[in-house]
């Protein structure tokens, strides 16, 4: 971008915002045009006036060369207003040509000369141009001749407001021959109407991640142990304790032992 000696820096400004292009149809002008003047007066304008104001737009923002689209529209500035926080919440800054002093000078970003209103919807921009040219105590006559339809009379109003430089005749000229244009292709124009908006679709909801899923192993094998026996408690009360021997005394002893003898004599004597 070309900026001009001098004034090379950008504005420190929380009002200021970077220029943009903002080409509109030729059909969006007047469609636009049309629906701001309602919203102020509560009815659609003549095709008179709405044939004044659609060419002084295409006038000041110029055309491309299939006369369809106008491409260099700025931050919907239908009429190259200048920096006006009056009517506009924004501002930027684009090359600009002025007639000073009889001649033609340019001008570029951020020269006072290219300080210009911004607005951010086609809608506002031409809501801002047309309560500028209604509002603004200078130009009360040129708003009178436009509701009257009146296009010399309005170019010569503005002329006297100081609202453009160049020469009269030739600006007269050529708002003039975009009139007789406009009303020429008046239905087609007015058949225009605004793109749907195009509505992004929503995007699928991310799925939640699934919990975690707690998965056994495989059963532990328990190692044989070695297998313990409790020391088996004696078993007494099956089994019954043998009965003491009784001791004989001596005298018994003596008594079986002479016994014995006689018992072994008198099996002698029997043979």
């Amino acid at each position: 971008m070309r900026l001009h000696p001098g004034y090379e820096k950008r504005p420190d400004d929380p009002n200021f915002i970077d220029v943009q292009k903002t080409p509109m149809h030729e059909g969006g002008i007047a469609y636009y045009l049309r629906e701001a003047w309602k919203e102020m007066h509560g009815i659609y304008p003549s095709k008179n006036t709405l044939a004044i104001v659609w060419s002084q737009v295409v006038l000041e923002t110029g055309r491309n060369t299939d006369r369809v689209e106008n491409s260099m529209m700025r931050n919907y500035n239908y009429g190259n207003i200048k920096k006006n926080l009056d009517y506009s919440p924004n501002w930027t800054s684009y090359d600009a040509g002025e007639f000073l002093g009889g001649k033609h000078q340019m001008f570029y970003p951020y020269h006072p000369q290219t300080h210009f209103a911004a607005w951010k919807t086609p809608l506002d921009g031409a809501l801002g141009y047309l309560n500028f040219l209604k509002n603004r105590k200078r130009y009360a006559n040129a708003w009178i001749e436009l509701k009257a339809g009146d296009a010399v009379g309005y170019v010569k109003e503005l002329k006297a407001g100081g609202y453009f430089t160049a020469p009269l005749d030739q600006y007269t000229k050529v708002v003039v021959r975009l009139t007789n244009e406009f009303k020429g292709k008046y239905d087609k124009l007015m058949a225009w109407q605004p793109p749907e908006p195009v509505i992004p679709e929503p995007e699928p909801a991310p799925e939640p991640e699934p919990e975690p899923i707690d998965i056994p192993g495989p059963p532990e094998v328990m190692e044989p142990s070695e297998p313990h026996e409790e020391p088996a408690e004696p078993i007494t009360d099956l089994v019954p304790e043998p009965t003491p021997k009784r001791k004989l005394s001596v005298i018994s002893q003596v008594f079986f032992k002479i016994w014995a003898l006689i018992l072994q004599a008198l099996k002698y004597f029997k043979k």
